[in-house]
């Protein structure tokens, strides 16, 4: 059991330094669920927590939000790795814009 202990801390110290937080402004279409596009964008973006602000209704078609997600770096340069994560969600049915706004490392404290 001690073995299984001492692996996960050796896990989670790898992982801490690759660990990521963002803002990102997100714009959708109205024919779909907040809820829906979350999901959709933790399917295929590599993200693990999004946090949705509140969903502003920019037209008849489209709504705005604001997202705090977190995310690990997985290989790449952070450059790369948010070019490809914006790449994977403007391909998203409904996704009409996906800007990050403001990225930086998540440190514990």
């Amino acid at each position: 059991m001690e073995n299984v202990k001492v692996i996960k801390t050796l896990i989670r110290e790898a992982l801490e330094d690759k660990k990521y937080k963002a803002l990102i402004n997100l714009e959708y279409s109205s024919e779909y669920g907040i809820e829906e596009m979350l999901d959709q964008l933790r399917a295929v973006c590599g993200v693990t927590i999004i946090n949705s602000e509140e969903t502003s209704k920019i037209s008849e078609l489209k709504n705005r939000v604001l997202l705090k997600i977190k995310f690990y770096l997985a290989g790449d340069s952070l450059n790369e790795h948010l070019s490809k994560m914006i790449s994977k969600a403007l391909t998203l049915d409904g996704v009409f814009s996906f800007r990050v706004r403001k990225v930086k490392r998540d440190i514990k404290k």
